[in-house]
């Protein structure tokens, strides 16, 4: 082991603990001292002021500190766990051979401080040379108090628990003696951590079908610490049947990341050295309605953001947000206008997207055997229905009829039943509806017109009489002059 006098070096550990203080947001308070021989070897209490309740905190001793009470001499040297991984280093590393007394020196040097402990936290959290924490606490009401430890100085790795996934800095925490010989009992901790998050947002909840909508997804970028291993970090989006991926608009920063789309959504993995430099990622594409849209209930999609919760393990955690998108229909019921138990089928109705009959319709129906019709896939707005074709027996009403969808609730579901329609299911479906009465003929031709076919009808049934009673006349002269 390596090790270096106390009686040398003493001064610089007040100096130590302030750098780590400053550079890696932790303080160590002092709150009781003792001297060092009556200080006991497990006299010593760490508290964690966590970021989130559920919190876990694995200690690894990092030096030890040496008492000899003979001749009351303090010296210090590497823990079992760093002096292994200090001989695990490559002559190349720069902190291949490093002694504590070097170490110690590095109290200006915020790089190689970051740098050591995040080499070390790799090395403990490696499956080929995993080191068990020396002392382990998950945090309470966001406190993690762990007791009965020895004298020395500790590296603390936190993990982000599932209810609140924050990635966390490391931290360092020293029960070590003064130049007085005397040395703090318990330890304070204030963690360093950022809470990734994901926010999703859509330009248009109410749409129709061969609408484009556009979805915009908001990512926070978590700091991991210096030579983190595991700084996983990817965003998925999962479209309902109703929505098809179509392209990406733009991606923040989306230098090497690796992008896949498919019909069903997309998902963007990012390499963190591109993102870092940003507090978050914006994501922007496009998607556009199908004839799978549900009516009446709401069309969700999930974006999920992926991130490492474990920087120097093999951990991820995963945080969601909806968005909903509702779509509407028009519903026909057609009965006799005499008997509204008969049911009419067999009517066909266009249907103009405004207050008029103008242009080319946007759709069309025909009623079933149950006299029903429906039109799905709608937007909100205002429509036209005109009776366009009957059925044999009725005489044809092509009085446009103007129907309005509206978004009569937070949940984007329309409930326009007028009061007493003779068609009323109960509960909201999405569907507005309208009934419309056809009124019988008094003879049996199919009718496929308005009054007018009825006029040319009977001039040419005039037109044949005439025609049959000049010949009879002519037919009459004829006899008569022979």
């Amino acid at each position: 082991m390596k090790k270096f006098s106390f009686k040398m070096k003493s001064l610089l550990f007040v100096a130590l603990v302030m750098f780590f203080a400053l550079q890696t947001g932790v303080s160590a308070v002092v709150v009781d001292t003792i001297p060092i021989g009556s200080a006991g070897t497990t006299n010593f209490a760490l508290t964690i002021n966590a970021a989130h309740a559920d919190d876990s905190f694995a200690v690894y001793k990092l030096i030890n500190v040496n008492y000899n009470a003979t001749n009351n001499n303090v010296t210090y040297s590497w823990s079992t766990a760093a002096d292994n991984y200090i001989d695990s280093l490559t002559s190349g590393s720069p902190y291949a051979n490093l002694s504590v007394a070097n170490f110690q020196n590095w109290a200006n040097d915020s790089d190689d401080i970051k740098a050591f402990l995040g080499g070390f936290a790799a090395y403990v959290k490696s499956t080929s040379t995993a080191v068990s924490p020396s002392y382990e606490g998950t945090a309470a009401s966001g406190i993690c108090t762990i007791n009965g430890m020895s004298m020395g100085q500790y590296m603390i790795l936190g993990t982000g628990s599932s209810t609140g996934a924050y990635v966390y800095q490391i931290m360092t925490a020293s029960f070590k003696p003064n130049a007085e010989h005397n040395v703090n009992t318990t330890a304070v901790v204030e963690s360093k951590a950022t809470l990734p998050n994901i926010e999703k947002a859509v330009d248009d909840r109410q749409v129709a079908i061969g609408d484009t909508v556009t979805y915009t997804v908001t990512v926070a970028v978590p700091t991991y610490p210096s030579d983190a291993t595991n700084t996983a970090f990817s965003v998925g989006d999962v479209l309902p049947a109703g929505v098809t991926f179509k392209s990406t608009t733009s991606v923040k920063s989306n230098t090497n990341a690796t992008v896949s789309h498919t019909g069903t959504g997309a998902e963007w993995i990012f390499n963190y050295a591109d993102i870092k430099a940003y507090t978050s990622i914006t994501i922007v594409y496009t998607a556009t309605v199908n004839s799978n849209i549900i009516i009446g209930a709401p069309n969700t999609n999930t974006a999920t953001l992926t991130y490492s919760n474990d920087p120097y393990g093999d951990g991820t955690h995963s945080v969601s947000d909806t968005e909903k998108v509702y779509s509407y229909g028009i519903q026909v019921f057609k009965v006799d206008s005499a008997n509204h138990n008969t049911k009419i089928g067999a009517v066909e109705f266009a249907l103009y997207k405004g207050d008029t009959a103008t242009g080319t319709p946007i759709t069309t129906m025909i009623t079933n055997g149950d006299g029903l019709a429906f039109m799905k896939g709608l937007d909100v707005g205002t429509y036209t229905l005109v009776e366009t074709k009957t059925a044999t027996g009725y005489v044809l009403d092509d009085t446009p009829i103007t129907i309005t969808i509206t978004d009569a609730d937070v949940n984007g579901i329309v409930d326009a039943s007028p009061a007493g329609a003779i068609y009323s299911p109960s509960g909201t479906d999405g569907y507005v509806k309208t009934t419309i009465t056809n009124t019988k003929g008094n003879y049996n031709l199919p009718q496929t017109g308005g009054i007018g076919t009825w006029v040319f009808t009977i001039c040419g049934l005039l037109v044949m009489v005439i025609a049959v009673v000049i010949l009879m006349m002519s037919s009459k002269r004829r006899r008569t002059n022979k």
